[in-house]
């Protein structure tokens, strides 16, 4: 069973409805719910925690995607046993709740953040043993901390975060990396701890010194000995 809730743009719903309506609705055999608010509800609308408190719904449940909605989860969170895969697209949600939010989600396989800028640092734990696939696109302040030893794919896409807001402690198995608008200035130092033993390395970059990109190139022909294809693409900067 598959719950979309789509809302369209006109400010005349009101919060109690749509949380009654999801009280309802989210039950037992739900397996993916997908939920965009938009600007659709008077005042700042939040996620109930309490539509997944009930252990059998939120057991069931193999796909969230949340959008435009802040959500705050609590200790009454069920524990979401087949959740697989889970996005969060402008969702204002504290590491708190988001490592609460992780810790009952063991079985993840995909990680998706889009522009939550209220996490200041993302730590993936190593109870992810799953996890293969994380995307993370915006959010400049972000530092992002990979624990998960099983990680294959890594997205990261945001303009002007440097290599050094990233940590990856077991990059064993990561395979295919992708970087956009990064900016390479510290990629001769931090890359083959990144990206070790990857097959695949993309980046886009803003346009800097030819040299830095030759000094990358003899890099990661030296250290990263996996590599099956490279892609790099320097873009120029826009006139000021």
């Amino acid at each position: 069973k598959i719950l979309e809730l789509e809302l369209a743009p006109w400010r005349n719903i009101k919060a109690s409805c749509i949380n009654r309506w999801l009280q309802i609705s989210v039950m037992s055999g739900i397996r993916e719910l997908h939920l965009y608010m938009g600007a659709s509800i008077d005042g700042n609308y939040n996620f109930p925690c309490s539509v997944l408190s009930d252990e059998a719904a939120a057991s069931s449940i193999e796909s969230l995607r949340l959008s435009c909605c802040p959500f705050n989860p609590t200790s009454t969170l069920g524990l979401l046993r087949r959740l697989t895969s889970l996005l969060l697209s402008h969702v204002g949600i504290t590491e708190e709740g988001l490592g609460l939010l992780l810790s009952k989600s063991s079985a993840l396989q995909r990680l998706e953040f889009f522009y939550c800028s209220e996490i200041i640092c993302l730590r993936i734990p190593c109870t992810l043993q799953k996890l293969n696939f994380l995307n993370i696109v915006g959010t400049k302040k972000m530092r992002v901390e990979i624990n998960a030893p099983n990680l294959s794919t890594f997205r990261r896409v945001c303009g002007g975060v440097t290599l050094m807001k990233i940590s990856v402690r077991n990059s064993s198995q990561l395979k295919d990396v992708y970087l956009s608008f990064i900016l390479l200035s510290d990629a001769h130092a931090r890359l083959p701890s990144i990206a070790g033993n990857v097959e695949s390395l993309t980046m886009h970059s803003l346009a800097e010194v030819c040299v830095l990109v030759v000094c990358i190139v003899t890099m990661i022909c030296t250290f990263m000995l996996e590599m099956v294809e490279l892609t790099i693409h320097i873009l120029e900067s826009a006139p000021s």
